[in-house]
């Protein structure tokens, strides 16, 4: 249901703006001073090839989500939701920006992810440590902002970040998420 949801957003947003060219410097404004975001997602492919925690939604309570993903032979969870109030998802934003990771975003065209200041530097999923999705207003209508993180003292700091704006009983799963990652062979 959530990527349904996300595709239709995605698509009113295209359709509304087609016309109009995306600058970093926008993008960047309206992710930090103008909204709160609905979702954050952190995602690692390299996770989900392992069938470990690989995907983690910090959330607003009116967000249609699905249940979590469990694999049955090793009764591990696969993907969590936190619900978050936009206050939090604000300072995570906002925490992130103080801490240089919001200094290069990407954007998502079919399966490439691409540096909109400069596109010849592009990714595909399956390349980062992690991959973080940031879903937030621009102009009038919502935007998917990424940003990727190669390097595992970055992955945990961000994951610090996170897990330190979080009450204390929604960080169990960053514990479990940061473990799996220090875990990952180089």
């Amino acid at each position: 249901m959530r990527i349904l949801t996300t595709i239709l957003l995605l698509g009113i947003f295209l359709t509304t703006n087609a016309q109009k060219t995306i600058t970093y410097e926008k993008l960047q404004d309206e992710l930090i001073n103008s909204s709160v975001p609905d979702i954050i997602s952190i995602y690692s492919y390299h996770l989900e090839q392992k069938a470990e925690l690989y995907l983690i939604d910090l959330v607003k309570d009116s967000i249609l989500s699905e249940p979590p993903l469990y694999n049955s032979e090793t009764k591990k969870q696969l993907t969590a939701e936190i619900v978050t109030i936009p206050e939090i998802r604000k300072r995570i934003v906002d925490s992130l920006n103080s801490n240089g990771f919001l200094d290069i975003l990407y954007l998502r065209t079919d399966t490439v992810y691409t540096n909109i200041r400069t596109p010849n530097d592009y990714f595909v999923i399956d390349k980062p440590l992690i991959v973080v999705e940031i879903l937030h207003g621009y102009d009038s209508g919502i935007m998917q902002s990424y940003i990727k993180v190669d390097d595992k003292e970055q992955v945990d700091k961000l994951l610090a970040i996170i897990n330190d704006i979080l009450s204390k009983k929604q960080r169990k799963v960053f514990k479990q998420y940061r473990e799996n990652i220090k875990n990952l062979e180089n």
